[in-house]
């Protein structure tokens, strides 16, 4: 067992994690929590332009992992915890036993990877596979934290927030951070498939109408305020084909005459032909059926120009 107050001098650059995970106050009191581990920082011989950590503190133990449960423990109270001191450990060495005691592979948030590499590249610990499923559970983590880094401040803190991906921060990076602001605001809530669906149309609709600020913040204002987001905006990104299925539309309307007749077309009205579906229920409706079909048969040229 160790002081609280000494653990807390003893927290470092490894401190990489948030607090949610901390176990509950009850365990905490009764000392019921991982051991703590504390280990000296092995030195690395560095040129000066790239001393880190390793370089000043590697005499002093540091601790590896918990520091959040340190902290807890101080602001309730608890005068120990259960430590155990292990052998010098290399930086790299030091960074895996973190990883592997805090184990959420896969689950840690944007700002916790950006940590973990941050503490990587400063101690010059190499970001190779074994690392990399420590933290993202596949071998992307190097790639994935680039593509995060490259994002600019709004967009990445966007990210952090679980508002967008990192791909559709990539693909509008270019939208005004207001339009941003306009989508993921309180002013209407939307689903995140949504959302991506939202900025990456306003992307494309900037770029193709040559939109800047003040007319593209404007726009994602107007589509926001609407009792449809989504149909309003694809009607603006797609205005020939929302004019199709308009028209397909009034012309199953006014074809079908009220027969229970269903006539699908192709996605997007790319193929060669129609679906067609006839529900009857009596003699009289297959009449009413015969009657609609022989109105599309006249007016097939309609129908068949929209393909």
């Amino acid at each position: 067992m160790e002081r609280v107050d000494e653990l807390l001098t003893r927290v470092g650059p490894l401190d990489l994690f948030a607090p949610e995970r901390v176990p509950h106050d009850s365990l905490i009191e009764r000392a019921l929590v991982p051991v703590l581990p504390l280990a000296c920082l092995t030195v690395d011989p560095a040129p000066a332009e790239h001393a880190s950590f390793t370089d000043n503190q590697a005499t002093a133990a540091q601790l590896i992992w918990g520091a959040p449960i340190v902290r807890r423990a101080a602001a309730i109270g608890v005068g120990r915890l259960p430590v155990h001191r292990i052998d010098p450990v290399s930086p790299r060495a030091s960074l895996l036993l973190a990883l592997r005691m805090e184990g959420r592979i896969g689950a840690y948030s944007w700002v916790e990877r950006e940590a973990i590499h941050r503490h990587a590249v400063r101690n010059r610990v190499p970001i190779d596979d074994q690392l990399s499923q420590l933290v993202t559970g596949d071998g992307g983590f190097a790639d994935g934290i680039a593509r995060y880094l490259r994002l600019a401040p709004r967009w990445r803190r966007a990210v952090d927030e679980g508002a967008v991906d990192v791909r559709t921060a990539e693909v509008c990076g270019a939208l005004p951070a207001a339009v941003l602001d306009a989508v993921t605001g309180a002013e209407r809530v939307v689903s995140f498939s949504n959302r991506r669906l939202l900025l990456g149309w306003l992307s494309e609709l900037c770029g193709r109408d040559g939109l800047h600020e003040p007319a593209a913040v404007e726009l994602a204002h107007d589509i926001m305020r609407s009792s449809n987001p989504v149909e309003a905006l694809r009607r603006l990104r797609y205005p020939r084909l929302t004019a199709m299925e308009r028209r397909f539309g009034e012309l199953q309307q006014r074809l079908s005459g009220g027969v229970p007749l269903a006539l699908k077309a192709p996605r997007d009205f790319e193929g060669d032909g129609f679906e067609l579906q006839i529900k009857v229920r009596s003699p009289d409706d297959i009449g009413h059926a015969i009657d609609a079909l022989k109105r599309m048969q006249e007016h097939g040229d309609e129908l068949f120009e929209l393909l």
